[in-house]
């Protein structure tokens, strides 16, 4: 079962903690209502659990059913729960809401993390490693340049289908013994950057221009 994350943008104005509205970028979406609402980057509420990791510690480093799919992040705002001034009524579907969806944070892992604490994340220092399968074809070709895999799955089941560390698929197709649809399980390091698909790159600079020099925090839920 996937994981989806929710959020909303709250602003502090005139020491009110205030939703900021936004419109999130759909395929066939309807135009937006409102001109003032601003559209978030494509990637805000992306599904992709290293940054689940790295903003609540939510899916760190585990895929579906348990898979490893890396060592983990350190995280920014895992376990603190719906912050102080946080209004009930903004996870409450509203009709009258500007975007295309109604405000629900989901059901698990609710928590908070302010615009600073993105801004102050080395997200270009911190490195782990990830790990993910991929087919004998793919394996040979990046291993041949040194390129990390850009699509990957966490494990791979099915008649005819083994899947290999580097050291046994070399063991076996030197001696003639891999089976008729080998996969290879690699391993590599990776930035909080690039394992997001930077996505702090355009966030951080559109919340930014959303705070208007006032404190801004997101709030953030996940289903699954």
């Amino acid at each position: 079962m996937g994981c989806d994350i929710h959020i909303v943008i709250e602003r502090l104005d005139d020491g009110v903690w205030r939703e900021v509205p936004y419109r999130r970028i759909r395929t066939a979406a309807p135009p937006p209502t409102n001109a003032a609402v601003a559209t978030a980057p494509e990637c805000f509420t992306m599904r992709n659990y290293d940054l689940f990791g790295i903003l609540a510690d939510v899916r760190n480093g585990v895929g579906f059913a348990g898979v490893r799919m890396g060592d983990g992040w350190p995280s920014i705002a895992p376990d603190r729960g719906l912050p102080d001034g946080f209004s009930v009524k903004a996870v409450a579907p509203d009709p009258n809401r500007p975007d295309d969806g109604p405000r629900w944070l989901g059901d698990h892992s609710f928590t908070w993390v302010s615009l600073d604490e993105l801004k102050a994340f080395p997200w270009d220092a911190i490195v782990t490693t990830l790990y993910g399968v991929v087919s004998a074809a793919d394996y040979e070709r990046l291993s041949a340049v040194g390129d990390a895999p850009t699509e990957y799955s966490g494990g791979i089941v099915g008649r005819d289908i083994a899947v290999y560390d580097p050291t046994a698929y070399a063991k076996a197709r030197e001696t003639g013994t891999l089976v008729k649809e080998p996969y290879v399980r690699m391993c590599w390091p990776e930035s909080a950057r690039g394992a997001t698909g930077d996505w702090p790159g355009p966030v951080i600079p559109w919340l930014t221009q959303l705070s208007d020099g006032r404190p801004l925090r997101l709030i953030l839920g996940f289903d699954s």
